[in-house]
C-alpha cells in the first residue's frame, strides 16, 4: 500500500464516522454499533500508518491522535449517554422535555430570565459527579496511547520533549496556521501584482476611467 491508497481509505473511513457521529450528537437515529465498528476500521488504519511510513510528519501525529481517539470511543459515547439521561434538570424544560446536557445551551438562549439559567447551570454542576470518572479514564487512556506510541516511535519528540496529547496538537494547529497564512501572503501579492501590473499597463496606453 501506497501513501496516496492509504489516504484514500483514510478518509472513506473519516466520512462515514463524521456522517454517523453527526447523527448521534444531534439526536438524529443513529447506529451506535456502527460509530463503534468504525473507531475499530480508524484504529487498525492509523496503525498501518504508523507502522509502514514516516513521513508526513502531521499524518503520524494525527494517526497517534485516530488511534487514542479510536481506543476511547466507547467511553465518549458513555460519556455522552450519561450526559445526557443523568445531568438533567429537574425543573426546567425545553421543547416539553427536562433541559439535559445537549439542550442546555438553546435553554440559555431562549431563556431571559437569568435566574433560570443560573439554576439550570448549577444544577448541572453538582451533578458532574456522574460523568468524572468516566472523563478520568478517558484522559488517563488517551495518555497511555501517547507514551505508548512515543516509546515505539523516538522521531516524534518535539524539541526534545516527550509528545503528548497536548503537544501534538498544538503543533499541527501551528502547522496549518503556518500554511494558512502562507496561502493567504501568496493571494495578497497575486492581487497587488496584478494591480500594479494593471496601473502600469493603463499609464503606458493612457487610459483612464474617469
Amino acid at each position: 500500500m501506497d501513501l496516496e491508497q492509504w489516504c484514500q481509505i483514510d478518509e472513506a473511513i473519516h466520512v462515514a464516522a463524521t456522517d454517523e457521529e453527526y447523527k448521534k450528537f444531534a439526536g438524529i437515529n443513529n447506529n451506535e454499533k456502527l460509530i463503534e465498528r468504525l473507531a475499530e476500521l480508524t484504529l487498525y488504519n492509523s496503525e498501518i500508518f504508523i507502522n509502514t511510513f514516516s513521513n508526513p510528519r502531521t499524518l503520524v501525529l494525527g494517526s497517534i491522535e485516530d488511534i487514542a481517539y479510536s481506543k476511547t470511543k466507547k467511553l465518549e459515547l458513555e460519556l455522552h449517554n450519561t450526559r445526557n439521561t443523568k445531568i438533567i434538570s429537574s425543573v426546567h424544560q425545553f421543547n416539553d422535555s427536562y433541559v439535559n446536557w445537549s439542550t442546555w445551551r438553546q435553554f440559555n438562549s431562549l431563556e431571559k430570565n437569568h435566574l433560570d439559567r443560573k439554576e439550570v447551570f448549577d444544577e448541572f454542576i453538582t451533578k458532574t459527579k456522574f460523568i468524572s470518572s468516566i472523563v478520568e479514564s478517558r484522559f488517563s487512556l488517551t495518555k497511555q496511547v501517547y507514551e505508548e506510541y512515543q516509546s515505539i516511535r523516538e522521531d516524534i519528540i518535539i524539541h526534545q520533549n516527550n509528545i503528548s496529547p497536548l503537544s501534538g496538537y498544538l503543533e499541527n494547529e501551528r502547522n496549518q496556521l503556518f500554511d494558512y497564512l502562507l496561502q493567504s501572503f501568496v493571494i495578497i501579492f497575486i492581487i497587488v501584482h496584478t494591480f500594479v501590473y494593471s496601473s502600469c499597463y493603463l499609464r503606458q496606453y493612457n487610459i483612464t476611467f474617469f
